[in-house]
């Protein structure tokens, strides 16, 4: 059975790791940060430049043997730290299909003024989660080590983790952020950045619509914990193909930016249907993310 990873830890490391995660995430979001501009995602509307600093692009060879850019940004992916992008094991688990670099501060990929100022960092590692496996939707997570640091502006900052293992509450606003498919018949993708609106769909309406639609093989448990349920209630707004790894912003503060991942882009059947997407609860995957980002407890 696929229980969730926090289940054998002691009462101890929990509260270590929240204590932790709560005061690196204060650390962080009180830390002066560079003045910002003011003022797969189908129905979506364009994001501002530096309005989700910590996007990233996951970036793919164009052709076998070169690893130089320009790069396609197949997946996506959120900066949590200087030096990893958090996002889906799927998006980078191909032998065949192995992202080279990873694209930050930057919505417009047509745009020569925006292109030229990106950050555009290879990656050193890849760091996919032990238990995960392409015949399953579970454990689908990852991090990309990059080659060097970050440097940090107004366009390219970190983001915090949510570490609530509950689903957020309805009054809460979550958006998903994407370069991924928006239109289902040609399956064109977009060039700007895009976000969206969805709901939380409690788990266990969840697992009623999954089967009243057929769950596929890699839902071999049905949606348990470790997945969190997000759609809209009009069936046309979703995450789609090409949005993989995006991450899922619970808003914090959105005159100051700030957000907190909920979840990583991870599955689902078509794109804005009444079937909810699913996506991988980061909440239950911090001893992972700890063990590898942060080794010492050192932010």
């Amino acid at each position: 059975m696929n229980t969730p990873p926090f289940s054998n830890l002691s009462f101890k490391f929990l509260f270590f790791l929240y204590s932790f995660y709560i005061s690196a995430c204060k650390k962080l979001e009180t830390r002066e940060r560079p003045a910002h501009l003011t003022p797969h995602i189908l129905e979506g509307v364009p994001a501002a430049l530096g309005e989700f600093p910590h996007m990233a692009g996951i970036g793919y060879s164009r052709s076998i043997g070169d690893d130089s850019p320009p790069y396609d940004v197949r997946c996506g992916g959120a900066l949590i730290s200087a030096r990893f992008v958090l996002t889906a094991a799927h998006c980078v688990a191909s032998r065949d299909n192995v992202p080279k670099a990873v694209v930050l501060g930057v919505v417009n990929f047509n745009d020569p003024e925006e292109m030229s100022a990106a950050l555009q960092i290879k990656i050193k590692e890849t760091h996919i989660h032990d238990n995960y496996t392409s015949s399953t939707t579970y454990n689908d997570i990852a991090l990309l080590e990059l080659e060097q640091d970050v440097e940090y502006s107004a366009f390219v900052y970190p983001s915090c983790l949510h570490i609530d293992e509950n689903d957020p509450s309805e009054s809460e606003t979550l958006l998903v952020t994407g370069w991924g498919t928006v239109n289902t018949a040609t399956r064109a993708s977009s060039d700007i950045l895009l976000k969206v609106n969805l709901d939380i769909k409690p788990l266990a309406s969840c697992n009623e619509i999954f089967a009243k639609y057929g769950s596929d093989r890699r839902l071999t448990q049905g949606v348990i914990k470790t997945l969190l349920c997000a759609g809209d209630k009009e069936a046309k707004k979703d995450a789609c193909s090409g949005d993989s790894g995006g991450p899922l912003n619970l808003v914090i503060d959105d005159s100051y930016r700030q957000y907190r991942i909920v979840g990583i882009v991870s599955s689902g059947f078509g794109c804005g249907t009444s079937i909810p997407g699913l996506y991988t609860r980061v909440a239950l995957f911090l001893d992972y993310i700890e063990k590898i980002v942060w080794p010492d407890g050192v932010v």
